[in-house]
């Protein structure tokens, strides 16, 4: 149980970073809020870029956690060495 609890600390680490990575984005709804106090442009812009910024952090994070969950392609080349070389054992002893 508490490595599930690690793991989802992680995830929230790591989009808390990404967020902070991809902060240009909350300075552009920034931009727009304050043309939208000086000049009455809409509101929607501020949000519009809020909601992009925290959805492109979010989909980066949870694209960059899948992709290393993924399963270790070296040590699987390796596990397939190893059994290689046993059958090449036990086929040379059987001679």
């Amino acid at each position: 149980m508490k490595r599930r609890a690690s793991a989802d600390l992680g995830f929230w680490m790591a989009f808390i970073l990404n967020l902070f990575f991809q902060s240009e984005w909350l300075v552009l709804a920034l931009i727009f809020l304050g043309l939208h106090h000086l000049f009455a442009l809409p509101l929607f812009l501020f949000w519009a870029a809020l909601v992009i910024w925290v959805l492109i952090a979010l989909f980066i994070t949870a694209f960059l956690g899948w992709v290393s969950s993924g399963p270790d392609r070296n040590a699987v080349q390796g596990q397939r060495t190893s059994e290689r070389l046993r059958r090449k054992k036990e086929e040379s002893e059987e001679k």
